[in-house]
């Protein structure tokens, strides 16, 4: 790597070739703007250069993640980075155990370079150095679409590196505004899991986040030297739409289904209405497909998400039962002759059916006609030139609001 410009006024009129000759650690923050961290990797290789396989007993590089170059809170972006002063503070602890006490201090950060970019691991071992990891999810995703109204699951993991002390607090930044209510921990331990609920009520990106420290010695009363970390999620929140609920049904039983674009389902409720004028039954929960018996009973329905918005009530009809009947003007013809096919369609309420006629011969469709509402029911169906033999005609209507039905097999014979 080669040797970057140095300064002299920043650089004390020192060569930069590594050669140290005491106990020495160097915290390097992620974040520093006006520091890179590649700085420090560059040392840090000068040191390896100059003292070889003993750069291992005189030297350490901790990279701090999420801390940038001021000192003590970050007024700029107080949701987004942890100060460094803890980290410092268990720096300067460590290098004085080291230098005085013959006790190693904790190996380096383990790191890799990708596009200039230096890189540390994800969790804890992986990662070495001191300081702990914090992964936060939402929903168990690092990204939701949620809306107003909803309440949402953040789950937290915390790690501090194997026998270098234990989680000592955790705290949720709902907002993304830098604000973080604590989230005390039962116990110090070197792995933690936690978590909290939120309720978004206003539209908009948030970056929600959750903060961790280390405390070496585990204790929570002891403010200094914590080494902190953060994680953060993104949360879109949108207005959100009630649910949609869709009516169907076959032959009697009514079949109910909801979609919502965010939340979700929580609910589906229907009740039903006897006859014209009657009160409705009590609202009941959805389990599955109704069976409606009455030709004149209408179902009410309506579907609640989880963010607590409630659809207007809709209401389906129960299909009316229907009648089939068809006859030919002559049931002998001869061969390669056409019939006509009256078939007439009544309802059991009164009204004039609207829908369609196939008509079969022995199971295969041979014509379809449509019944208008003018036609009161009635049509009159062409079919085709006969082939010689017997044939067996079926008139099947099907209808919007009504119940299918079939007329009885009419016989007619082609000689």
């Amino acid at each position: 790597m080669p040797e970057p410009p140095t300064i002299i006024s920043a650089a004390g009129n020192t060569a930069l070739d590594g050669s140290i000759n005491g106990k020495v650690i160097v915290v390097q923050n992620l974040y520093d703007v006006d520091a890179p961290p590649l700085n420090a990797v560059w040392y840090q290789h000068r040191v390896q250069d100059s003292l070889g396989a003993a750069a291992d007993d005189s030297y350490r590089l901790y990279l701090y993640d999420r801390a940038n170059h001021q000192e003590g809170l970050v007024a700029s972006d107080p949701a987004g980075l942890v100060p460094y002063f803890g980290m410092v503070e268990q720096a300067l602890r460590d290098v004085a155990g080291w230098a005085e006490g013959e006790t190693p201090a904790p190996p380096s950060t383990r790191y890799e370079i990708e596009d200039a970019q230096v890189i540390v691991g994800s969790d804890a071992e992986t990662r070495g150095g001191v300081q702990p990891t914090a992964v936060l999810t939402i929903d168990g995703a690092d990204r939701a679409e949620v809306e107003t109204g909803q309440t949402v699951r953040l789950d937290l993991t915390a790690d501090a590196p194997d026998g270098l002390g234990a989680i000592a607090t955790t705290s949720f930044d709902y907002l993304g505004t830098g604000t973080f209510d604590d989230a005390p921990v039962a116990e110090p331990a070197n792995e933690i899991a936690t978590s909290a609920t939120h309720t978004y009520t206003t539209v908009g990106t948030v970056f929600a986040g959750a903060r961790v420290s280390a405390d070496r010695e585990g204790d929570v009363s002891d403010p200094n030297a914590r080494v902190l970390n953060l994680d953060r999620v993104r949360v879109v929140v949108n207005e959100g739409a009630a649910p949609v609920v869709t009516p169907g049904f076959q032959g009697k039983r009514l079949t109910l289904t909801a979609t919502d674009d965010y939340s979700g389902v929580a609910t589906i409720e229907y009740r039903t209405v006897k006859k014209v004028g009657a009160a409705p039954s009590a609202w009941q929960s959805y389990t599955g497909p109704i069976k409606v018996t009455g030709s004149r009973t209408v179902v009410e329905y309506r579907a609640t998400d989880n963010s607590g918005k409630t659809s207007a009530v809709g209401s389906i009809a129960s299909p009316t039962k229907t009648t089939v009947t068809g006859s030919v003007d002559r049931r002998l013809v001869r061969a390669g002759t056409s019939v006509d096919y009256e078939v007439a369609v009544s309802a059991d309420d009164g009204t004039a059916p609207t829908g369609t006629i196939t008509v079969t011969d022995k199971g295969r469709v041979v014509a379809t006609a449509n019944v208008t509402a003018d036609a009161k029911g009635k049509v009159t169906v062409t079919i085709p030139a006969l082939k010689r033999g017997a044939h067996v005609l079926i008139a099947t209507f099907a209808g919007e609001g009504y119940l299918g039905s079939r007329s009885r097999p009419y016989p007619v014979v082609a000689y």
